[in-house]
Order: C-alpha cells, then sequence, then structure tokens
C-alpha cells in the first residue's frame, strides 16, 4: 500500500458497555469514489439488531445507508470508536438501509492471532457528527486499485 499522505492516528475499538440495540451507528468512508467526490462520506443511522443475516452474530445490522465503496470502512458509536467494519448489504428494492458490520469483537479476535496492536476506548462523551467526522478522517483512508 502507498498513501498520499501519514495516517495521523489510529482507530479505537469500542470497550465498555456492551453495543446495544438503537445505539448510533456512524457509517464513514468513501461510497461510489470517481463517481462522486473523492471526499469521505458520513452517514448517521442505529445499530437495528446485534446480529446479521440469518442470525450471525459475528455481524451487526444497522441502517447508516451504505454503498459500494463503503465495504471496509467504519461504523462508529456516538464517542467515534469502531463498533465495526462495513460488509454487507441486502440490495433489492424492497429491504432499503439494511446493513451489515463485522462485529468489533471478531475485528479484535483477528488482530490478536495476527499480532496487530490495537486499541480500546470506552464510550465517553457524545460528540456531534461533525466532530466525529473530523476524527474519523484521522484514521480512515480510501483504498482502491490502480494499474
Amino acid at each position: 500500500l502507498k498513501l498520499s499522505k501519514p495516517i495521523s492516528s489510529a482507530a479505537k475499538l469500542r470497550g465498555s458497555p456492551d453495543l446495544r440495540v438503537g445505539e448510533t451507528a456512524i457509517n464513514y468512508g468513501f461510497p461510489l469514489a470517481g463517481e462522486l467526490s473523492n471526499s469521505a462520506k458520513i452517514t448517521s443511522g442505529a445499530v437495528n439488531s446485534l446480529a446479521g443475516y440469518n442470525n450471525n452474530s459475528a455481524f451487526i445490522q444497522f441502517d447508516a445507508a451504505s454503498q459500494f465503496g463503503n465495504s471496509g470502512g467504519p461504523v462508529l458509536d456516538a464517542s467515534g470508536h469502531v463498533i465495526g467494519v462495513v460488509s454487507a448489504k441486502l440490495d433489492d428494492s424492497q429491504n432499503q438501509l439494511v446493513n451489515f458490520a463485522t462485529k468489533s469483537t471478531i475485528l479484535e479476535g483477528f488482530l490478536k492471532a495476527n499480532k496487530v496492536p490495537f486499541k480500546k476506548a470506552d464510550l465517553g462523551e457524545k460528540l456531534e457528527l461533525p466532530d466525529i467526522a473530523e476524527k474519523a478522517e484521522t484514521f480512515t483512508v480510501l483504498v482502491g486499485c490502480w494499474e
């Protein structure tokens, strides 16, 4: 990977308390990069379920809008800590805003297994959406494939 600028901080995974249905779920990423602007986009919604498609407990369901290009991006809580990584969505005319993210607890296990250091932080002060966007900008980058 080649970065155009250094990453100034690392995301923190959500510690305590345990995630609950109805909590804020904020999607931050680069959907439709090249078609829309190349800048990051932020959308806010809620955690709809603590299980994903077919009751899969490795995922959460959330309703912050997600488009092609959000995959792999963070889903953040109201303090700007990672609660999941965008993984999938139902994509048909009958199911709108049905999105899934791999839970941060699964990400934590992956990072530990691969000896990648990470930090956790407890839910703290609830930030305004513009403040979360500024925080996310410090640790989120567009990853793409170019020849």
